[in-house]
Formats: structure tokens, C-alpha cells, sequence
């Protein structure tokens, strides 16, 4: 997800330089616009180009939302409201990270706030699964998994 959004920046920092090869600072920027804070090579192309610089300060935006996430529906909120600033930017970039934001915003807010994608957990219910084959009924299966997680709460309320 963040790849996807760092490419956007860099196709909107090669249009720009393909628009403007007589403007240096546009070169040799890629790697420094994924900073958390502006090298001076990127002060400068923000002075050639003010949109250059929206969308950096949207890409950090985005990275200081997901990382401060404390609830899902609270950051799903904070993510339509991220959607609705990068489609006022109207850049073109932006709009396939956009289409994917929404699409699986739900997902994504699960994974920010408690860190587990489903590969995760299928991976733990497969270990779970081979280490419980043989167990002669669903009882005994039933205790091994909860002492795999015995701090899990759904764990305990599924069963």
C-alpha cells in the first residue's frame, strides 16, 4: 500500500521532469522524496513546484494516520477524509491508490490498528490444525487452540 502511494510521487516527480528538464531539482530526488523530513534537494523542487510539495505533505498525511491508528472505524473515518483530500488534489497519480484505499479500506484499517493480515491468520489456524490432527474428538481440539491463545478474548467467546 505504501509502495503504491510512493509510486504515485515518483510518476507525478518524472512528469514533472519530463515537463521541465532545464529545472535540476527534479533529478536526483526520487529516493529523497520517500523521507519522513525534506532533504534540501527536495526544498528545491518544492520551491519549482507547490503541487510537487501537496502531494508530498498528503503522502506524510497518510503515513502519520496509519501510524497513529488507535481504532478501526476511527481510522476508516480518518481514511474517507484522506480520500476526499487526494481527490480534490486531482492528480492522476493518485487515482489508482485512491481506487484501492476505498476498495479494501475496511481491510486496511483492521491490519493498522491490530497488525494481522488473513495470511496471519491462516497461518496459525494451518500450525493449529497439523499440530491437533490425531486428537481423538473436537474437546481436546478445542483446548489446544486455546492454549495457543490464551490471552485472546475471541478465542475464548467463539468456542
Amino acid at each position: 500500500m505504501v509502495k503504491t502511494l510512493n509510486k504515485a510521487l515518483d510518476v507525478f516527480r518524472s512528469k514533472l521532469r519530463r515537463e521541465q528538464p532545464e529545472v535540476e531539482g527534479f533529478k536526483d530526488i526520487n529516493w529523497d522524496l520517500f523521507k519522513a523530513k525534506p532533504t534540501p534537494a527536495c526544498q528545491a523542487a518544492f520551491a519549482h513546484s507547490p503541487l510537487l510539495r501537496g502531494l508530498w505533505a498528503l503522502g506524510e498525511n497518510f503515513h502519520l494516520r496509519f501510524a497513529s491508528a488507535t481504532n478501526p472505524v476511527g481510522f476508516e473515518q480518518s481514511l474517507t477524509e484522506w480520500i476526499a483530500q487526494a481527490k480534490t488534489s486531482r492528480q492522476h497519480s493518485l487515482i489508482r491508490f485512491t481506487h484501492t484505499l476505498y476498495n479494501w479500506h475496511t481491510l486496511i484499517a483492521n491490519f493498522a490498528h491490530q497488525g494481522l493480515t488473513n495470511a496471519d491468520i491462516n497461518n496459525v489456524i494451518c500450525y493449529v490444525k497439523c499440530m491437533s490432527y490425531g486428537l481423538p474428538n473436537f474437546e481436546h481440539h478445542k483446548l489446544r487452540v486455546l492454549a495457543q491463545a490464551p490471552n485472546h478474548k475471541n478465542c475464548q467467546r467463539n468456542f
